[in-house]
């Protein structure tokens, strides 16, 4: 579940940056004692209608602290799917890719499937 408030503090605490996800997660878990326990994720996000790569914090309890999207009008963060690394070559890169494509649009087809 998306922690809007802590995300919200952390931001602020460390000053993200828009569109610098990664830096800005990275940077959170690396100075925020509140973080400790949590880890770095990347995968794909639905944000504003769109699949987008994204990177955030995941705590032990399972909440999500994102210190980029802390201004969007949800009760929960988008969506998100893990992927790990590997790029569309790594099968849960592949997956993950489709399932965050498919919530938006459930006939999606990919590129490499027509």
């Amino acid at each position: 579940m998306y922690d809007r408030e802590l995300s919200a503090a952390v931001a602020v605490r460390i000053g993200a940056l828009p569109k610098l996800c990664w830096t800005n997660a990275l940077k959170a878990l690396r100075t925020q004692r509140l973080l400790a326990g949590g880890y770095y994720v990347e995968g794909w996000a639905i944000i504003n209608y769109s699949v987008v790569e994204h990177g955030w914090i995941e705590l032990p309890d399972g909440r999500i602290v994102d210190p980029t999207h802390t201004g969007l009008r949800i009760s929960r963060l988008p969506l998100v799917w893990e992927y790990g690394w590997g790029g569309f070559k790594h099968e849960p890169y592949k997956q993950a890719y489709l399932d965050a494509n498919r919530h938006l649009f459930p006939n999606y087809i990919p590129t490499w499937e027509l």
